[in-house]
């Protein structure tokens, strides 16, 4: 099976002091996906594309990355989709942060998807990702996540969700920082193709190097969905 993507994305702050992130992505992305047993799929990834800045700041950038996947049904109830590759980023001599420099690295995942009982199923996966940072050409973090479905409730669905997260951002405003967040979300259909849900989201995160970058952040966010 061969499955193509594109993602266009803009990124536009709300306020001047950070119109330094404002910026525009486009990311493409290809697999090919093989089964090579009837519980079993094996596959190669590849991805990559362009991003630019509306200021010189942090540095416009092209990535590329290459991997491999697997999504195996160990058992009836259980799952398990592991995840590996390599990744590459090209910066150009614009900006102060990571101008003219070549970094790469590796990610991974594992993900655990077990169907506990009927009425409740959970997923849990661990890994090392990257991605352009906020303050720095590049953040890397080791990262654990938990979610729970709860189909308790007729009508009603509720999820329940914990993540931790250790980064290292590198480059010249170089920084290290743990974050733990936390969720929970009720979800009830009005119509056969319309939901309704309401989620309350907790973030805090404690800053290794200044504690002006620690923040603890309460939302609550009200969505109504259409399904076609």
């Amino acid at each position: 099976m061969l499955s193509l993507g594109y993602d266009h994305f803009n990124f536009i702050a709300s306020s001047s002091t950070y119109d330094y992130l404002t910026r525009a992505s486009d990311f493409f992305v290809a697999r090919a996906s093989f089964h090579v047993h009837p519980s079993a799929t094996v596959g190669l990834e590849a991805s990559g594309g362009p991003t630019t800045y509306q200021q010189p700041i942090l540095s416009p950038n092209i990535m590329y990355s290459f991997g491999a996947f697997a999504d195996w049904k160990a058992t009836e109830h259980i799952r398990l989709q592991p995840r590996a590759g390599f990744y590459q980023y090209f910066f150009s001599n614009e900006g102060l942060s990571g101008a003219g420099t070549e970094q790469n690295g590796y990610y991974f995942s594992l993900k655990l998807i077990h169907d506990l009982k009927w009425n409740i199923d959970y997923t849990l996966e661990g890994g090392h990702e990257s991605f352009l940072g906020n303050q720095s050409a590049l953040t890397e973090q080791w990262y654990a996540a938990l979610g729970v479905n709860w189909r308790m409730i007729k009508n009603i669905s509720m999820s329940t969700g914990l993540r931790y997260e250790n980064a290292t951002q590198v480059g010249q405003f170089a920084d290290n920082y743990e974050r733990v967040f936390a969720s929970l979300r009720l979800s009830c259909p009005i119509k056969p193709k319309l939901t309704t849900s309401l989620e309350y989201r907790y973030w805090l995160k404690n800053d290794e190097v200044s504690v002006n970058n620690d923040y603890e952040q309460n939302r609550v966010v009200l969505q109504i969905a259409y399904h076609f």
